[in-house]
């Protein structure tokens, strides 16, 4: 030959392990290789023959391995292989396991074992002659092929194809990069008999292959546990036995299905990552062929198709293409088992949420399932769907809740839902929470659409949500808030919108059994309270979290009017009319909307409730009047202590800091363009009904949290301690009996608040004068009887008549005085009676013990003493029998206390018990000597 002819060598360095497969070897054997020789082509050409031009490497045709082949009888093919070994002739072992798998192709039907047995041997011992040659590669690769020239009808022999790709796994299990023909020989395979890629002998071999397509795969028999693999009627996978009988066959192919078996610790990591696009290509090429071979009607696709699809999805543009044709696979009764698979297969490799995985999910939640059966196993697919990516989840809820509310709705949008929801609970909540707005923020007013939507929802879910969460999302701020910003109406619509659907939250929690509960409350039966009290816990819970956003959110995102944002605090707070509350679309309805306003309205009120309430304010726009708001926040205290709950505090506060935010509700603040003299400070003045509602307010607080607050008020706030004596006592009288001092006289007391009367009215004129730029008067003044000096901490100050009135009540309907005396710690009672001895003492502590049933239970022990000291100190002639009994009754609740022996049911009319125990009593020496 006349020009120079470049070579690209056949053999690979067994040290070249890691390279890819496809790059030349710098390898050159023992003997010269002669121009023309046998050449192994690059993976993936064309299997065309050309001839080789100058400056060209040489392609090879890939049946050239047959031409090179040299056979040799199976039980010698050992010891020439090792000869050539030994002499470093590599292209005479190339020829031998050449010859030899051109041996083992011709008898595939029925091949002969000791022959199979001795190759997989030397690929055991010396798996780099195998791989060092790409002509071996291709000849392995020509047995995982079906043989064309067997009848169509033909079973193949699985055991020469499982043996082949063992041999091609142990010889390129250290390899990084794997050539393209075992892509081609799957897909080949899998698209035909599947004569091995679901055997179990080839699981590494598949395994590693598959990785080329970043398929995710789910577990054998995920679908259809009951159902054997082998058994399958949709897989035409041939058994092991031969076409051509023979009982000898059976054993020998049973021996080297064992011999198959042997256990290989298989890596499985990706051996095409450098190929990544090509692989790509090919699989789309396969696909768009076989659809364009069976567009025509559905029961036309082949199974195996459907099965060679579900090892492909991780490939995005096939599970797109695949989620358009999916459904009518589904609903077929052929295809309905391997589809059912490839749904599980897609759903699981829907893992990037990029565009076209948004699009697949979009047509799987828009499948129209019937059967349930069916549909039962495509719910748990779309489990896996929604933990292949966190994302997944928002999408699914969009695509589902902008189908339930369009025309065409599926009927299986609430199985979808209900299925999402208890996937991820928290994150579906608020999700669901964030469509909302969205539709909110839409031009159409979806409000009505959507309060209908939320309860089906709930009904769906069978009220098993995080309703707080949901209302935690609604209340968020929106991903633009710019677009509301800028157009009113939106704005506007969103802000009801908001506020209307917590409000309905509230309701649509109530289920049927916190409704059977409620209504057994209140006729007096008090059964099943858990559920009721983990309802008022929850309602508790979202009007904190809604007073919040009223406090930070609103004012900055949806800037309402004042009077819009004062409705919308009533509204939340549930002070409004029951009526209100179903103006939208008559719910609750009219049966119902008493029994659920009076449940949602009757909750323990939190601390953070009242104190973002309170902070409202002190903002620099204020949002709410501070009369408006004390007015406001002195309802929510009375309707909130009054509730008979003795197992749930209905009032829970422990920060100081409420009484100076109560209290600044109450100050009278003059105008900012009043002008005042240089030098001159006004003085602090309250406005006088907000100032006494502050005090109400404080003594309910202090009678629900004694132990923080009683101390404080006992003595730092004279005003309060004298209201928390008075409810004690039950005395409403000014000045208060028992806060007298040793030799001080009630008309003192009463002289000296006229003097700070007359000396708040002199400030109060000269602060208005100044105000009004003229001269007033006590008769002209408006402030006067308005107003008054702000000096909490200062002297008991005499209420107003209507006050003392409204105390008395209060004490009488909110048990202020025997929450009081219940405190220990500080004990206000003990502390009473010790400052006032027991004959100033005596009237109001009988008058206590006979208005309240068990009474003694919550007497100190000196206090439940002075019954009888009072009783027994007066003549016999004088006792009345109450009087007798109560005193009896008073010293066995003492002697009870005290000595752990005494009959639970002592008879009063036998006096031994009184004999026996009455020197145990702690202070009966001292009762002693004042007798």
């Amino acid at each position: 030959m006349g020009q120079e002819i470049k070579v690209v060598h056949r053999y690979r360095s067994v040290t070249d392990r890691g390279r890819d497969v496809a790059g030349p070897s710098s390898l050159h054997s023992k003997k010269p290789i002669k121009p023309g020789g046998y050449i192994i082509g690059l993976p993936g050409r064309s299997n065309v023959l050309t001839k080789p031009t100058p400056g060209e490497p040489v392609n090879v045709l890939s049946e050239e391995w047959e031409n090179i082949a040299e056979e040799v009888d199976g039980s010698e093919l050992s010891l020439f292989v090792d000869a050539a070994e030994t002499d470093e002739d590599f292209e005479r072992t190339e020829a031998l396991l050449c010859g030899a798998i051109k041996m083992l192709k011709a008898s595939r039907a029925k091949p002969d074992v000791p022959h199979c047995f001795h190759l997989m041997v030397l690929a055991k011992l010396k798996p780099s002659m195998f791989s060092r040659s790409m002509l071996v590669t291709d000849a392995l690769c020509s047995l995982l092929r079906r043989d064309h020239a067997m009848s169509f009808k033909t079973k193949s022999n699985p055991s020469v194809a499982v043996m082949a790709a063992s041999i091609l796994l142990i010889a390129h299990q250290e390899e990084r990069c794997w050539p393209e023909q075992f892509i081609r020989a799957f897909i080949d395979d899998s698209l035909g008999e599947r004569v091995w890629v679901d055997m179990a002998e080839c699981k590494g071999f598949v395994d590693n292959i598959i990785t080329a397509f970043k398929t995710k795969m789910p577990p054998k028999n995920f679908m259809f546990p009951d159902m054997a693999l082998g058994n399958r009627p949709d897989c035409p996978s041939p058994p092991i036995s031969t076409c051509s009988g023979g009982g000898e066959s059976g054993d020998g192919d049973s021996e080297m299905s064992l011999e198959c078996k042997e256990s290989l610790d298989v890596a499985v990591s990706s051996r095409y990552f450098t190929m990544i696009h090509r692989v790509e290509e090919l699989v789309m090429e396969t696909v768009h062929n076989q659809f364009s071979l069976r567009h025509q009607n559905v029961d036309s696709v082949a199974r195996n198709f459907i099965r060679f699809l579900s090892s492909v999805t991780g490939i995005m543009e096939v599970r797109k293409i695949v989620s358009t044709k999916l459904e009518s696979w589904l609903q077929s009764p052929k295809l309905q088992r391997p589809a059912t698979e490839l749904l599980m297969s897609l759903c699981m490799n829907c893992n990037t949420h990029l565009p076209a995985d948004v699009e697949t999910i979009g047509h799987i939640i828009r499948f129209r399932i019937k059967h349930k059966p069916l549909l039962n196993q495509y719910m748990s697919c779309l489990k896996e769907l929604l933990a292949a990516h966190p994302d997944n989840i928002q999408t699914a809820i969009k695509n589902t809740i902008y189908n339930e509310l369009s025309n065409a709705r599926n009927p299986s949008n609430m199985p979808i839902l209900s299925v999402i929801f208890q996937f991820a609970p928290e994150h579906s909540a608020i999700t669901l929470a964030e469509e909302f707005q969205e539709l909110f923020c839409n031009k159409e007013d979806f409000h009505r659409a959507l309060r209908m939507l939320f309860r089906e929802i709930v009904r769906g879910l069978r009220y098993d949500m995080l309703f707080q969460k949901f209302c935690q999302g609604l209340m968020s701020e929106p991903k633009d808030p710019l677009v509301i910003r800028e157009n009113p109406e939106i704005c506007e619509r969103m802000f009801f919108g908001v506020t209307d659907i917590i409000v309905m939250v509230m309701f649509v929690a109530i289920s049927p059994a916190v409704r059977e509960s409620a209504m057994l409350l209140f006729r007096g039966e008090h059964r099943d309270l858990e559920c009721v009290r983990r309802y008022q816990e929850m309602v508790s819970s979202i009007q904190q979290d809604a007073m919040s956003w009223m406090l930070k959110t609103v004012p900055k995102l949806f800037s309402p009017s004042k009077d819009d944002y004062m409705r919308a605090l009533h509204k939340l707070l549930m002070m409004d009319p029951p009526d209100t509350y179903a103006i939208k679309d008559n719910y609750p309805a009219e049966n119902d909307r008493l029994l659920f306003v009076k449940l949602a309205s009757e909750v323990p009120l939190k601390q953070e409730t009242l104190m973002r309430l309170l902070m409202i304010a002190v903002t620099k726009d204020q949002w709410v009047k501070p009369q408006d708001l004390i007015e406001l926040v002195d309802k929510l205290i009375k309707r909130a202590t009054s509730l008979p709950m003795e197992d749930v505090e209905v009032l829970h506060i422990d920060d100081p800091k409420i009484i100076d935010l109560i209290f600044n509700l109450s100050l009278y603040i003059p105008p900012e363009s009043a002008y005042f003299p240089h030098g001159y400070r006004p003085p602090k003045m309250a406005v006088t009904t907000s100032y006494w509602k502050a005090w109400t307010m404080l003594l309910l607080v202090t009678a629900h949290n004694p132990g923080v607050f009683g101390q404080l008020a006992w003595e730092s706030y004279p005003t309060l301690r004298m209201m928390m004596e008075m409810c004690i006592t039950n005395s409403f009288v000014f000045p208060l009996p028992t806060l007298l001092a040793a030799g001080e006289k009630a008309e003192d007391v009463i002289n000296h608040e006229h003097l700070l009367v007359a000396k708040d009215k002199e400030v109060i004129l000269q602060l208005e004068e100044y105000l009004a730029q003229k001269t007033i008067n006590e008769q002209n003044s408006l402030l006067v009887s308005q107003t008054m000096s702000m000096d909490y901490h200062g002297v008991a100050r005499k209420p107003p008549p209507a006050v003392m009135d409204q105390l008395k009540a209060l004490n009488a309907s909110h048990r202020i005085g025997h929450l009081l005396c219940r405190s220990r710690n500080p004990d206000f009672l003990l502390d009473i009676i010790t400052r006032q001895g027991t004959s100033q003492s005596m009237p109001w502590l009988a008058e206590l013990v006979q208005s309240h049933e068990n009474a003694f239970s919550m007497l100190p022990e000196t206090a439940a003493l002075q019954t009888p000291h009072s009783c027994w100190r007066r003549p016999i002639a004088s006792h009345s029998t109450t009087q007798c009994v109560c005193a009896a009754s008073s010293l066995l609740t003492v002697l009870r206390a005290a000595v752990s022996s005494v009959e639970q049911e002592a008879d009063l009319s036998d006096h031994t018990w009184l004999l026996k125990h009455l020197k145990s009593l702690p202070a009966f020496p001292q009762v002693l000597w004042s007798l």
